[in-house]
């Protein structure tokens, strides 16, 4: 009888598996489970903004890989748009499971300090590093206000919350404030 590996078959145990259970998770918005199956730079922290919609169409393609590298292709949509990626991943040297590189798969956001994504407060000087998908964003400033889907596909990237002005309605502060 020849014992069974325990890691063989499990999820993570190559590549493929685990850009599928990456993807999978990033479909649900399951941030817990991503960050599990990636590594970021030093400093940098995947925001726990709450997705409307995360990745669709998964397709998860060929795998590349030595002992500790490889790479795995992968077809997917972000708000209808269709996107195609070479993931790099390598092998946790502790955990031997293998991760995928968020620099690649992750939006940085950028907006006015006032703006509330999914959540989450963005703080003017640091954007936070989020899920590609649509969120729903807020702003509430002292004169301005208002509620919008915001689509942040730029993988990899950074995505500016400039469009959103025109969803702003004066609220009651520009109405009566009569200092100015």
């Amino acid at each position: 009888m020849v014992p069974m590996c325990a890691a063989c078959g499990s999820v993570g145990s190559s590549p493929k598996q685990a850009a599928q259970t990456l993807f999978t998770a990033m479909g649900k918005g399951d941030v817990a489970t991503v960050r599990k199956y990636t590594y970021l730079d030093k400093g940098d922290k995947l925001s726990d903004s709450k997705l409307e919609q995360g990745v669709t169409d998964v397709q998860v393609g060929d795998e590349t890989k030595s002992d500790s590298t490889g790479s795995v292709n992968v077809r997917f949509k972000v708000a209808g748009e269709q996107k195609n990626l070479t993931l790099d991943m390598r092998k946790d040297p502790d955990s031997k499971q293998w991760k995928a590189d968020g620099s690649q798969l992750f939006v940085k956001a950028n907006a006015d300090a006032d703006t509330v994504l999914g959540g989450f407060k963005i703080r003017g000087e640091k954007s936070p590093t989020v899920l590609p998908g649509t969120y729903t964003a807020r702003y509430n400033g002292c004169w301005y206000s208002g509620t919008w889907k915001e689509k942040l596909t730029e993988i990899g990237g950074t995505h500016n919350m400039t469009k959103y002005r025109d969803s702003l309605s004066a609220n009651d502060g520009i109405k009566t404030d009569g200092k100015y």
